[in-house]
């Protein structure tokens, strides 16, 4: 047993998630620790501020028996304004359990956070009205409108301070407790920026495109369903012609005519016909400027206008935005079909709020991390409160046990 230990408490956001700080508080009761000290941002604000007011059971039994219907009813919807709803239904019925509070008179000092997106800064609220505080840190940016108070302009706390350990510093606390509702990054997921090109699957594209030369100098049309490997393995290309300098390798992938080799004189490049009239040897149509010596076509090319029968062709069609019998890119990948702008939002609010939290947390660490995976509901299902409420106390059950606390 801890016998009585004081706890500052930090209380992360994450949106329905929130409804686990409740097992946690619970379970510390059971503990017999003491909580002295309580900041929230969010759902963190609104669970730390019903708990100082002394009425969290009340809350609790409110919030298991929710289901989305009684939701639905809490929501009263904006689209007119700067967030879907105004949530102005939901903080009066709260009100049943804030009971005008002010935050001064609390039993236990607390303080709510939320952000001034004009100023770009925190505001710890640590005097006032409760439920204006609680009102300003839970404005989920495009969920739920801003609020305005002595001038400015308030949103989520969590956009800044996911995790307010902060304001607890001062509490004289036997230990920090911080709550945060995105777990850390799975075992082995690295947490490096990926590397991607932007057109999927560029190679694939080259691949076609030499498919179909190499068709077209064998008399043949491409087929229309090919497979794509159908030139895999080394291809003949004699390059260095009788009477040209030798050619540089050509780096088919990327910037095309950039990689193109030049002869030194500005001309084209030695070895590739364009079409130009000039002097040379070999069959095809030659390059060349007037006095230098042209070079040959390809063997065996039949050096028909308008048929992309040499590699110069291709690099063309790249320089000049041409393009091959295939369309250059795959075709657009559908957005799953369950997707909502709630998602959407949550989720990049949870990425953003991932890594602020976990740079705030290295400079400033707590005794004990509680981490709510981030996946256990999404951000508007309040309707599983209860799930949430048994995941935080075997979350804090376990973090408890393995401090040995």
């Amino acid at each position: 047993m801890s016998g009585g230990r004081r706890v500052a408490l930090a209380l992360g956001s994450g949106g329905a998630r929130g409804f686990a700080h409740i097992g946690v508080v619970q379970v510390l009761e059971e503990r017999g620790f003491e909580v002295c000290s309580v900041a929230g941002s969010s759902m963190g604000a609104l669970v730390g501020g019903v708990m100082a007011t002394g009425r969290l059971k009340e809350f609790t039994d409110w919030a298991v028996r929710l289901k989305q219907r009684d939701i639905l009813r809490l929501i009263d919807p904006k689209w007119a304004l700067p967030g879907a709803m105004a949530a102005d239904r939901l903080i009066n019925h709260l009100n049943d359990f804030l009971a005008d509070a002010e935050i001064e008179h609390l039993p236990i000092p607390y303080t709510a956070v939320a952000t001034d997106i004009n100023a770009r800064r925190e505001v710890w609220f640590q005097r006032g009205l409760l439920r204006s505080a609680i009102r300003a840190s839970i404005a989920i940016p495009g969920l739920i409108t801003p609020v305005v108070i002595n001038g400015r302009l308030l949103a989520d706390g969590g956009l800044l301070n996911p995790v307010p350990i902060e304001p607890t510093a001062a509490s004289g606390a036997d230990l920090t407790i911080a709550v945060s509702l995105q777990a850390p990054r799975p075992q082995g997921e690295s947490a490096a920026p990926v590397r991607a090109a932007a057109a999927p699957h560029w190679y694939e594209d080259w691949r076609e495109r030499l498919r179909h030369v190499f068709h077209t100098r064998n008399g043949r049309a491409a087929p229309a369903e090919a497979p794509l490997d159908a030139i895999d393995g080394p291809v003949d290309m004699p390059l260095d012609l009788p009477g040209t300098p030798p050619a540089a390798p050509l780096d088919l992938p990327g910037a095309a005519a950039a990689a193109l080799p030049s002869d030194g004189r500005g001309t084209e490049p030695a070895g590739l016909p364009t079409g130009r009239t000039g002097t040379g040897t070999g069959t095809g149509t030659g390059t060349g400027t007037g006095t230098g010596t042209g070079s040959a076509g390809l063997p065996g090319s039949a050096g028909t206008p308008g048929t992309p029968g040499t590699l110069t062709d291709i690099s063309e069609m790249s320089v000049r935005g041409g393009s091959s019998s295939r369309p250059s890119a795959a075709d657009p990948v559908p957005l799953p079909a369950n997707l909502r702008i709630a998602d959407v939002l949550g989720s990049s609010l949870d990425a953003m709020q991932d890594m602020i939290a976990r740079y705030r947390m290295a400079g400033l660490p707590p005794d004990v991390h509680i981490a709510v995976p981030v996946n256990a509901c999404r951000v508007m299902d309040f309707h599983r409160a209860a799930d949430m409420v048994a995941l935080g106390r075997a979350l804090a059950t376990r973090a408890l046990d393995n401090a040995s606390l």
